[in-house]
């Protein structure tokens, strides 16, 4: 698998996704799941992240052991890639998006930073929700009987410290 995959996250989600599409074709009374699935498929923040991911694993401290390793590493920055992952976010909400630009414009200081953290919770809430996916698709068996076995163990809630999500809204809790 690391060979096949390396660091290219970008192969590996749409793989996996795949893969999850074809079993979901499969199987009967699985909406939940279906709908977890969904969530991540119409997620316009997830895409743009996962671009941001994979190339911070081409060309960040892991590009080092690419190079070692022989393989060609991405050479595009990932910072720059940042403020598009931002943009996606913003995209979701135009009120909030409003609200954000004002006050990082016009806002004090604390406001910044609450901006900031909102933005941000947006955006984590999108890692999030793949990942809470993607456990709860292997536990459903989606994954094999290894997966059933990985999506216990490796659901968000088994995190240290706990990552707490509401998979109805698909929002991380507080």
């Amino acid at each position: 698998m690391k060979k096949l995959y390396s660091h290219n996250l970008v192969k590996l989600d749409a793989d996996l996704r795949v893969r999850v599409h074809r079993w979901l074709d499969t199987q009967q009374e699985v909406d939940y799941v279906a709908r977890l699935v969904r969530r991540v498929d119409d997620d316009p923040v997830w895409p743009v992240l996962l671009d941001c991911l994979h190339l911070y694993a081409n060309a960040g401290r892991f590009h080092r052991l690419d190079e070692l390793a022989q393989a060609r590493a991405d050479r595009q920055d990932p910072k720059g890639l940042w403020g598009t992952v931002e943009t996606a976010a913003l995209g979701e909400d135009p009120e909030f998006a409003d609200r954000f630009y004002a006050t990082i414009t016009n806002g004090p200081i604390d406001g910044h930073r609450a901006a900031a953290r909102q933005l941000h919770g947006v955006i984590a809430s999108s890692l999030v929700g793949w990942w809470f996916m993607v456990t709860r698709v292997a536990r459903f068996g989606a994954l094999g009987e290894t997966g059933r076995q990985f999506g216990a163990d490796c659901e968000p809630a088994n995190a240290l410290p706990e990552v707490r999500f509401d998979d109805e809204t698909g929002q991380l809790l507080r």
